[in-house]
């Protein structure tokens, strides 16, 4: 079946590497180690640059329901209390 996605080229250690969504990998039966041949077209239109989040607006998207119901303390607990 062929799919076509957009990808971004990201540097890991000395190479390159695109990631493939765990969704794509999901829906097209894709395992670690699997061979896969790839269709290179590289796009010649420039990239938009990512905007870098801030911390109060990282903060508002999260949600205690999606992350486990994690909570970060305000008050020192356990050893921490000492």
């Amino acid at each position: 079946m062929s799919k076509t996605i957009t990808l971004v080229v990201q540097k890991w250690g000395n190479d390159l590497a695109l990631r493939i969504p765990a969704k794509l990998a999901k829906e097209q039966r894709l395992s670690a180690g699997q061979l896969v041949e790839v269709l290179l077209q590289v796009s010649s239109k420039p990239q938009e640059s990512h905007s870098t989040l801030e911390l109060e607006q990282l903060l508002s998207q999260f949600d205690p329901k999606k992350h486990s119901g994690e909570v970060m303390t305000t008050t020192a607990i356990g050893i921490e209390a000492m």
